[in-house]
């Protein structure tokens, strides 16, 4: 899913009012800007947890011991 969300000055508020509830939708979005997903006001801070480490890039071990 990708969401652009560069609207016009007047029309996007308007719009990002209607899209967005009130302060408590929260976005997961990539480095390069891309919305990765959307989750409502309801969704428990703890339930991000696995899409944020699906969305880390591989870390790398030390390999040099």
């Amino acid at each position: 899913m990708t969401l652009r969300l560069t609207l016009s000055p007047v029309l996007g508020r308007l719009e990002l009012r209607r899209l967005i509830k009130w302060n408590f939708t929260r976005f997961l979005v990539s480095p390069k800007g891309e919305v990765l997903k959307r989750y409502g006001p309801r969704d428990e801070p703890a339930s991000l947890a696995g899409d944020i480490e699906k969305a880390l890039p591989p870390r790398v071990t030390d390999i040099s011991s």
